[in-house]
């Protein structure tokens, strides 16, 4: 990964998510990348956060964000009960 909110040009092989057969994931000059939600959430230039994690994570991440002034865009289910996504 980048150093903390580096910009970045550089290729990252072995890093291609669910695209097969790609050699490695290419990052223009206007991608930050980030080592933590938490680091994310702190840079003011972050507007929206698209969470695309694992649904026990949603609530969490989906707070944290919030309370960072950030908009969200949550996968469904937003929590695995209805008690859950009401204290989300």
């Amino acid at each position: 990964m980048t150093p903390s909110g580096s910009r970045s040009t550089a290729s990252w092989p072995g890093v291609n998510g669910n695209l097969a057969g790609a050699e490695a994931l290419q990052l223009g000059p206007e991608v930050k990348a980030y080592r933590s939600l938490d680091e994310t959430l702190a840079d003011p230039e972050v507007e929206v956060v698209d969470l695309c994690v694992p649904t026990p994570l949603h609530p969490p991440q989906a707070i944290a964000a919030l309370r960072a002034g950030k908009h969200v865009v949550c996968e469904k289910p937003l929590a695995r009960t209805a008690t859950l996504a009401r204290k989300s």
